[in-house]
């Protein structure tokens, strides 16, 4: 097809590179097994999502597109339960991932497909997603196996995948990242405002 096009295929939770020279990106429409399963992502899966990132953005041509969609906790089908505390926690590490790893990456922490048969990619609009730090202006920097940052022009993001809390140092001060989050942090003059 040349040069003209961009071209996305959905691979879950595939790493097949026999394509990838042809196509500029992937939907990750990560279905949770045994399916349905509604509940969270176990830690073993999260650092297969990191690693599954990583290997689509070093292997497809450019420009370079990952479309993450985990899929939320669910208890019932509803917004609040779009919103729990659990739901958003894990909606802002995935976007965080989703954000850092890649070159151009886009999120959707929707519904699983098994929660409404009629209705898939249902999702909440999350505030933390409205926030600009602008460009970036540096690519991912890795701390520690599951632990990373990207810059902004206005602030920075980082993930912790891991079990553990972490401080992140930085020039403008430090930064504390619980367990299974992301951080979206934007540049005071004296400090950081994270959410």
């Amino acid at each position: 097809m040349g040069d003209e096009f961009i071209i996305l295929g959905n691979v879950n939770w595939g790493k097949d590179t026999s394509t990838h020279h042809l196509i500029n990106g992937v939907f990750l429409e990560l279905y949770k097994t045994p399916y349905p399963r509604q509940n969270a992502y176990t830690l073993s899966e999260i650092e297969e999502i990191e690693r599954l990132i990583e290997f689509h953005d070093t292997h497809l041509r450019e420009p370079k597109l990952i479309a993450l969609e985990p899929w939320r906790i669910t208890k019932e089908v509803s917004y609040d339960d779009r919103n729990t505390l659990e739901n958003r926690k894990y909606a802002k590490l995935f976007t965080a991932m989703a954000t850092v790893i890649p070159k151009n990456g886009y999120i959707l922490y929707a519904d699983g497909n098994p929660d409404t048969p009629s209705n898939d990619h249902a999702h909440a609009y999350y505030d933390f997603y409205k926030i600009d730090l602008g460009k970036p202006t540096s690519s991912m920097t890795k701390i520690d196996s599951g632990i990373a940052y990207k810059e902004f022009e206005q602030g920075v993001i980082i993930y912790n995948r891991t079990n553990q809390p972490v401080r992140v140092k930085f020039e403008k001060g430090e930064i504390d990242v619980e367990a299974l989050e992301g951080v979206i942090c934007r540049e005071l003059r004296l400090g950081w405002d994270c959410t």
